[in-house]
């Protein structure tokens, strides 16, 4: 389940962009294998694509602190992958970690 929701209605001017994730299935990373979050359709957004030495830095803003960390990009905690052409940010879970449902 996922709840997304902005701060600014008006057009051209700079938003954030809140997504609220509640797994029904367990997440869990080994050191052979992954898992990842797909939010897609975000069209129409300014910000460039994130690359492996520039990943979007990923906010927690409620929930335990032990979230902090979950999830990585390029082997940076609390960043993710964005795609601007197609709007889709990935949430990969940091290996040995696990997002329970």
């Amino acid at each position: 389940t996922a709840h997304i929701g902005h701060k600014v209605t008006g057009p051209g001017q700079q938003n954030t962009i809140t997504a609220t994730i509640v797994s029904n299935t367990l997440h869990q990373t080994t050191s052979s294998s992954t898992s990842s979050i797909t939010i897609a359709g975000l069209v129409g957004s300014t910000t460039s694509d994130s690359s492996t030495q520039n990943p979007i830095a990923v906010t927690q803003l409620a929930g335990p602190s032990t979230l902090s960390g979950l999830f990585t990009e390029g082997g940076v905690a609390d960043r993710a992958k964005w795609t601007k052409e197609t709007g889709k940010l990935v949430l990969t879970v940091t290996s040995g970690r696990s997002m329970v449902a």
